[in-house]
């Protein structure tokens, strides 16, 4: 949570007001997955294989990809 209130100086478009917002949000409502809980639901959902193929360089987001093989 601290690194998305580091990241402010990277959105001069969005007001204090409004990024207070989502920073409050933040805090009170997302509790991000871990990979391993995202891979295990791609798993669970019956895909054979799920990879990470990207981290944000602030670690705020990842990419995955499911498949069949």
């Amino acid at each position: 949570m601290e690194r998305f209130r580091q990241i402010r100086p990277q959105w001069p478009a969005i007001n204090d007001e409004e990024f207070a917002s989502f920073d409050s949000h933040h805090r009170a409502s997302d509790y991000p997955e871990t990979s391993a809980t995202w891979s295990g639901m791609g798993l669970d959902a019956g895909f054979d294989r799920a990879d990470e193929l990207m981290t944000a360089p602030n670690k705020l987001a990842r990419v995955y990809r499911f498949r069949h093989l």
